[in-house]
């Protein structure tokens, strides 16, 4: 069978999107692992329940290679490319959201994976055919007979409850082997709330509720956390090393993460890296029919995730073709500044309108989203069929 093989019953639509997307990024779609297991709760209790299995679908496509974008400029930067890292685990890593991006750039034998959850590991071993290490809830329990070039924890402290928060800091830096890199997340206070107005957040430097998006795991092990950069440097020095060489990306991963690469090289070797952030941004789930049915147009919004940087065009292509820019327009929307408070750049409004005879139901709208910066990101349009009337 040619094309993308996916497990889900999505639109015909909905996979040429994704293929296209793939392509677009150098990555043969029928080649592409496309399925999704039954028990990822990243997919069907985080993702598929806000949205149409269409949408939800092509969200967790993309948001994994966002991440993988990411981790991409690190092997680049700090080992010369993929190709010459000699290992790497991927901690906390689910049912592979973003392995099946990382196993494009680095071969499967190489790539070594953990989570606590026991299918999780099962379906990446059977399907992604990467080498897996099975976690536990506590740190002094988690046995590992190896190191690695590279390891990251994408998404993990920003659950860890403070008791097991350090010690797990302490784990994976063990585990690194002498010249070797190890790259987390933190959700900052100022990063999050745009100031450090949270109760008890100036005490202790971290703040852990009890919610999550698991619905299995126990709070006790992994909920909600929110630390100051203060703490996540203290707590590097006193668990992993007080001469760790720290580089700290702010909003290094959606919009709402800060992103820490931590080593033990001598800091002539381990320079800093100029992170070049995606775009991020949306568009409405529907087209609106204008000027007695004759003009579809839609709406949408972005926001170049780099400081200082902007989003100097939206392309439009119809079928891989370009038919031109969308229009930006003075972002009116209270939120963004509601849910991401203190973000330096200033999002912008985009519309576009097209001829309604060229548009057929199964026409693949795309916009390229470019930054000054040379980052860019792809959006598509839902199917032409799906319409409002404008009033």
């Amino acid at each position: 069978m040619n094309g993308l093989i996916t497990n889900l019953q999505i639109s015909t639509h909905s996979r040429r999107c994704v293929e296209d997307y793939l392509t677009s990024l150098g990555i043969s779609p029928e080649n592409f692992h496309g399925k999704i297991a039954d028990q990822d709760e990243m997919f069907h209790k985080a993702i598929a329940v806000k949205h149409p299995v269409d949408f939800a679908y092509f969200k967790y496509i993309e948001s994994g290679r966002r991440t993988h974008d990411v981790m991409e400029q690190f092997y680049q930067h700090y080992f010369g490319g993929p190709h010459q890292i000699g290992s790497v685990l991927e901690f906390a890593s689910g049912h592979g959201r973003a392995t099946r991006f990382m196993i494009q750039s680095i071969p499967a034998d190489r790539v070594w994976v953990s989570d606590i959850y026991s299918d999780a590991m099962s379906f990446q071993e059977s399907y992604l055919k990467v080498n897996t290490i099975q976690s536990v809830e506590h740190p002094d329990k988690f046995e590992c007979d190896r190191k690695f070039d590279l390891i990251t924890a994408m998404s993990l402290f920003t659950h860890l409850p403070e008791d097991i928060f350090g010690k797990w800091l302490a784990k994976l830096g063990s585990l690194l082997e002498k010249d070797g890199v190890l790259v987390v997340t933190a959700r900052e206070a100022e990063t999050v709330t745009g100031t450090r107005n949270i109760d008890g957040i100036e005490e202790r430097g971290i703040v852990y509720e009890l919610r999550s998006e698991s619905s299995s795991l126990s709070t006790d092990i992994y909920g909600l956390t929110t630390v100051t950069d203060e703490f996540m440097r203290r707590m590097i020095a006193e668990f992993i090393s007080p001469k760790a060489n720290i580089h700290v990306f702010r909003r290094g991963l959606y919009l709402n993460q800060d992103v820490y690469a931590i080593s033990l090289r001598d800091p002539v070797a381990f320079t800093p890296l100029d992170l070049k952030r995606p775009p991020t941004g949306g568009r409405a789930p529907q087209w609106i029919s204008v000027n007695s049915g004759r003009e579809f147009q839609i709406f949408g919004w972005v926001v170049d995730m780099n400081v200082g940087h902007e989003i100097v065009a939206v392309d439009v292509y119809i079928d891989n073709v370009r038919f031109g820019q969308a229009e930006f327009h003075p972002y009116r929307n209270t939120d963004f500044a509601k849910h991401f408070p203190g973000f330096e750049n200033e999002p912008k409004s985009w519309s576009v309108r097209l001829p309604a005879d060229l548009l057929r139901p199964e026409s693949i709208v795309k916009f390229r989203v470019k930054c000054d910066t040379g980052a860019s990101i792809e959006y598509y349009a839902p199917p032409a069929d799906l319409l409002h009337t404008a009033s």
